[in-house]
């Protein structure tokens, strides 16, 4: 929550500081005061809140995101899509994922129980507990998931980002 005159000094006063991730709401327009200011080769800035403006993000000057390891090969997709010039697909692409996205910023257990249950389906990790601190998963959650993977054709989009 820093205000980007404070990051931009930081950067500017540390030598170790390579990159910032920006995680406020609507972080693009972070990213756009700081990135305004700074050259790629002072410090490279990402965004976050799971990938909701990747798009905008990029648009201003952001290198990438870091939502989440669940489907990060939609994310490069995206990205790839913007800087071959072709926003349109991008935006088709990031659209069909964005129900997901939504339902995953909801708060931080839901996130992370979203990111557990994809890569427990794709074979990469065997369970979804969440453990301590986290708050309590409210009832409902995985079944409303399941929904959202099914309807968006979630194997579908995976694939064709591979």
């Amino acid at each position: 929550n820093l205000a980007p005159k404070s990051l931009l000094e930081m950067v500017s006063k540390g030598k170790n500081l390579k990159s910032l991730k920006v995680e406020p709401l609507a972080p693009s327009v972070k990213i756009l005061e700081i990135t305004k200011s700074l050259t790629s080769e002072e410090c490279s800035v990402i965004g976050g809140l799971g990938g909701i403006e990747i798009i905008e993000e990029v648009k201003n000057g952001s290198t990438g995101t870091m939502p989440g390891p669940a489907f990060p090969e939609v994310f490069r997709e995206i990205i790839r899509r913007f800087e071959n010039k072709d926003e349109r697909s991008a935006r088709l692409l990031f659209n069909k994922v964005l129900p997901l996205l939504v339902f995953s910023n909801r708060d931080m257990a839901t996130f992370l129980f979203v990111q557990k249950y994809i890569l427990v389906r794709r074979g990469v990790l065997k369970g979804t507990d969440l453990r301590m601190p986290s708050s309590q998963l409210r009832a409902g959650v995985e079944e409303e998931l399941v929904s959202i993977l099914d309807v968006i054709d979630f194997d579908s989009i995976v694939e064709e980002c591979q």
